[in-house]
């Protein structure tokens, strides 16, 4: 029952590995997406841009995973994120991952993934969110990792928009 404004980003560059979602993305989003290997993909980026968002793959760091950390094959990829901000220089950045990134066992990889981002010259903090009390359909927590450029606005991590009480179910959203 709500609308919002778009925001005021254009996307124009976007990239996955996986071909069934870079048809989706197609289909709802945009012909912008590259598919492939983001290692090999870079090389078609824009040379700057004014945010990067990124989510680097969770399953080795995730409860349900193998717990090998950002040493895992997948989760390694986070590299690739800093690899990224350093060559488009972004104002802002921000990354997500899953809330196991928190766990006590994971505390050197998240001082890790932390350390490589502030090594480009940004500021970053990180917190859990709970993407329900923003109006996201899901009963999911998501750690977000924001950097900025000195210069930058500083991040102020937004209010939530719910409660556990209008939380918004998939039947209402859909």
């Amino acid at each position: 029952g709500k609308t919002y404004n778009k925001r005021p980003f254009e996307i124009v560059w976007a990239n996955e590995i996986n071909e069934a979602a870079c048809r989706t993305y197609k289909k709802n989003i945009g012909d912008h997406i590259v598919h492939g290997d983001i290692w090999s993909a870079m090389d078609t980026m824009p040379a700057s841009a004014d945010v990067v968002i990124g989510g680097f793959p969770c399953q080795d760091i995730s409860v349900n995973g193998k717990g090998a950390g950002i040493d895992g094959k997948r989760s390694g990829l986070y590299r690739a994120m800093v690899e990224v901000i350093s060559r488009v220089r972004p104002k802002i950045f921000v990354a997500e991952n899953v809330k196991g990134l928190l766990m006590k066992h994971h505390a050197s990889a998240l001082k890790q993934v932390i350390s490589d981002f502030e090594s480009l010259g940004y500021k970053v903090s990180y917190k859990l969110y709970h993407v329900a009390d923003y109006g996201v359909p899901q009963s999911r927590e998501r750690v977000i990792i924001v950097g900025t450029l000195p210069g930058s606005k500083d991040f102020i991590p937004p209010e939530p928009t719910c409660t556990k009480e209008n939380h918004v179910t998939v039947s209402k959203a859909i």
